[in-house]
């Protein structure tokens, strides 16, 4: 029913003929429905067929269907009439006399009094309803918000795991690499370490700390440690390597010792040097003697 003060309520009478139809007709004559209770008695349809039952019937605000005791055909129009757009009651006409037409109208306004009680208590379900309906919508407002911004964060984090899954995979890759030099590095570590480490020494320095302020040639200590090729021993560029500075004297004193003793090779010694015999150190007996070394054993091999 519409809530519309200013609207007249629409209402519909239905009965099982038209006899009773007329019956009807004349009962309401007798009563201003309209004034008293703002309803138009719009149409009274003398038939239960329900297919024009409902086409008559389309549109009305209250429908009065009419029982006359047990009958299943006004039971299948309540329920094919009832919608949530009209208000559908019985207009009960059992054991009445239809000759007494204030009985007829008296029942009339007693369903009228029905629908209007039933539309009250309607109103006050619907009520609730809407209160209801009010706060489910609320919720779901927050919900959808809630949604959307659950959504958002979602689309961030898969943007944020999208980021990070390749930054993990840039350092899985750094670190193969990182793995792949340590490896190497640790091999070529092993290689040094496990090799002998020489330490380097001014041939000129070591030589005059060992001989008293007097110096070898080079070129001469160089020519005797090609040729011997002691263990552990390299000279050139006026520096001797030794894994010790004691090694290194220990091959200083050799040299100088092999020198004096190598006098009978001085021509071989002018051709390697490529120089006149004024540049090889001449020896007597008495510089011999001043000049000799005990030879470590660990050159022993040098005499062979």
């Amino acid at each position: 029913m519409d809530e519309n003060p200013d609207k007249k309520i629409d209402l519909r009478i239905i009965v099982e003929n038209l006899e009773i139809a007329e019956t009807i007709a004349k009962s309401i004559t007798h009563f201003d429905y309209e004034e008293k209770y703002n309803i138009i008695i719009s149409s009274i349809i003398p038939t239960y067929n329900i297919e024009i039952v409902k086409n008559a019937a389309n549109g009305a605000d209250i429908i009065l269907i009419g029982s006359y005791g047990y009958n299943n055909n006004y039971t299948l129009l309540f329920n094919e009439l009832n919608n949530d757009f009209n208000n559908v009651e019985i207009l009960n006409f059992e054991n009445i006399d239809f000759n007494n037409l204030e009985i007829i109208e008296s029942e009339i306004k007693n369903s009228i009094i029905k629908v209007g009680l039933s539309f009250s208590l309607n109103n006050l379900k619907i009520d609730s309803i809407k209160k209801s309906l009010e706060d489910v919508s609320i919720k779901n407002n927050d919900l959808l918000s809630e949604n959307e911004k659950l959504l958002q964060e979602n689309h961030k984090f898969k943007s944020d795991n999208i980021d990070l899954t390749g930054q993990i995979s840039k350092l899985h890759s750094d670190l193969d690499e990182i793995k792949s030099e340590f490896s190497n590095f640790k091999s070529r570590f092993n290689d040094i370490r496990n090799k002998y480490i020489l330490e380097i020494y001014n041939l000129d320095d070591l030589s005059m700390e060992l001989f008293d302020g007097e110096t070898i040639d080079n070129e001469k200590i160089v020519i005797a440690t090609n040729k011997f090729k002691p263990e552990d021993i390299i000279v050139g560029q006026g520096f001797i390597g030794a894994k010790s500075k004691e090694i290194a004297i220990d091959w200083l004193k050799i040299v100088k010792t092999a020198l004096i003793f190598l006098e009978d090779s001085e021509d071989e010694l002018k051709n390697e040097l490529g120089s006149n015999s004024s540049n090889i150190i001449e020896t007597d007996d008495e510089s011999q003697d001043n000049d000799s070394y005990d030879i470590p054993e660990t050159f022993g091999n040098f005499w062979k």
